[in-house]
């Protein structure tokens, strides 16, 4: 039935057979993905999360040449980061915003990932006429509906770009031999870009996949032949070519990122308020419970390697986000639907219990979508009256924020000039967090005092030197202690400045 994709209709004692031509099943595949991205149009009409706001930032101000992580100061490697400059770029020439060319590229990267895939997919994935659509329909609702606040983030593009991957070894799986070598070749070359985008953490799904093929095949000569090691091999290519003409990135910030963001860690019970790490543990223990039942296909497991890796990665960063997590889900939300698919087929004979099992699967994958929505769809407090900066022409600005997202994309809706090389005093808060643990040595405890010391006496030197025309000023019950810290150190620095607009947490200050 699988390579046929036969549907069958019952009149009487004849059975009549219906073939579908390769071009209706083309359209019975592409025609639900194509309404899927054409609905998630207007969720993209709002401003990119913070993190792409700031990153686009950081590529103009590299374009208008300042130094990047000397001028502009960002943990982000310059891989990630170069992601958004090719949106700068087309902005620049055509006139559109730099957030719609972003929009614009995660889009088409997007549908590029999709339909390399959908080359590479063998017909059937399972037993009984499980067809490439178990893949490639969960995978447009991850690109583009539930990913409202992670749309164009580099996890977003690091999913995409790892599912060509995933895809050339189902198909040898099934089939017992490779896909054409340029589709390889291309699959290669965006799985070295996923790892590329976060090393060495993003190298682990393909040594899940690879320790889990070595395991079923006991041959290692899969490695060259599906280019998982060419895959390496691009990614250290990229990566050490992108700090070669970034090199700043191996001073200061390096030593920053070692010091304070790697060691500073979420507390593991902080798990359980992450609901993108509960539907990813509802997915897996969903599928490995189906496996009871019958031998997972090869297609499932290799969802599941996939997923297990990027979620080990998620646990090493130890910062438990959300976003972090939307690679583990993907592909943790396939392995369930392969799962889900192969459990109906078995008990198809017993119309009873296929109903009562449908109804079930459909209830925990509406849980499992609630919890993926809540965490990757909701978007952070923005102000709604900006009526306070019609009469500002690019203003001068800067925040008094442990969080981005107090800034950003302000910032740029009203046009600011930032002048601050960081968008945020997140070192003030990773340092504050950790003193406050109380589980720390002598010699860390001074090291994440002088951290946070030299944190606070920067955003007042800036304020003091450059005079801004507009700050800020995050006023949340979680975060007003920033200001507080300030005050006590410095008290009327903010002498010269008047509220003007006050709004969810946010304060604006206007230089008089």
């Amino acid at each position: 039935m699988c390579a046929g994709h036969r549907h069958h209709w019952w009149n009487g004692r004849v059975r009549i057979v219906a073939k579908f031509t390769p071009c209706r099943r083309r359209m019975l595949l592409w025609s639900p993905i194509l309404l899927v991205a054409l609905g998630s149009i207007p969720l993209r009409l709002h401003d990119p999360n913070p993190d792409v706001s700031w990153l686009i930032t950081m590529c103009e101000r590299i374009v208008n040449g300042e130094i990047a992580y000397v001028d502009i100061f960002e943990t982000t490697p310059p891989v990630p980061m170069l992601l958004y400059m090719p949106a700068v770029a087309i902005a620049r020439l055509t006139g559109v915003t730099a957030e719609a060319a972003t929009f614009a590229i995660a889009y088409a990267c997007a549908f590029a990932a999709l339909v390399l895939s959908a080359r590479i997919l063998p017909d059937c994935l399972g037993d009984g006429g499980a067809g490439r659509g178990l893949v490639l329909l969960p995978a447009s609702f991850f690109f583009f509906l539930l990913p409202n606040d992670v749309f164009a983030q580099r996890e977003y593009f690091a999913t995409a770009f790892a599912l060509p991957m995933v895809s050339v070894f189902v198909r040898h799986a099934r089939e017992n031999a490779w896909p054409p070598l340029t589709d390889r070749a291309l699959a290669a070359v965006l799985a070295g870009l996923t790892i590329a985008i976060k090393p060495p953490l993003f190298a682990l799904p393909g040594i899940f996949v690879a320790g889990y093929y070595w395991w079923r095949t006991r041959s290692l000569s899969f490695v060259t032949s599906s280019g998982l090691l060419a895959a390496g091999i691009i990614g250290l290519v990229f990566t050490a070519a992108s700090l070669a003409a970034f090199p700043q990135y191996l001073g200061d910030i390096t030593t920053l990122v070692r010091e304070i963001y790697v060691p500073v860690r979420s507390h593991t019970l902080a798990l359980l308020n992450d609901n993108a790490f509960l539907g990813v543990l509802s997915c897996l223990g969903l599928s490995l419970i189906l496996c009871a039942w019958r031998k997972p296909p090869v297609a499932e497991m290799l969802a599941l390697m996939a997923a297990t890796g990027f979620l080990v990665a998620y646990l090493i960063q130890g910062k438990f986000f959300p976003y972090h997590a939307i690679p583990a889900a993907l592909f943790g939300t396939i392995a369930a639907t392969i799962a889900v698919r192969q459990r109906l087929r078995i008990i198809r004979t017993n119309a009873a219990s296929w109903t009562l099992a449908a109804g079930v699967y459909v209830l925990a994958f509406g849980g499992i979508a609630a919890l993926f929505l809540s965490a990757f769809g909701q978007g952070r407090p923005a102000m709604s009256n900006l009526s306070w900066a019609d009469g500002l022409d690019r203003p001068t600005a800067l925040a008094v924020s442990p969080d981005i997202a107090t800034a950003f994309p302000l910032a740029r809706r009203i046009n600011a000039v930032w002048v601050d090389r960081i968008h945020s005093q997140w070192v003030a808060r990773y340092t504050r967090y950790a003193l406050q643990s109380g589980n720390l040595t002598e010699a860390e405890t001074e090291k994440f005092r002088r951290y946070y010391d030299q944190d606070l006496r920067w955003i007042l030197r800036q304020i003091a030197d450059k005079k801004p025309e507009i700050i800020i000023q995050d006023v949340t019950p979680g975060h007003v202690w920033l200001s507080t810290e300030l005050e006590s150190l410095q008290p009327g620095h903010l002498d010269g400045y008047d509220r003007i607009a006050e709004e969810v947490g946010i304060r604006i200050l206007r230089r008089r």
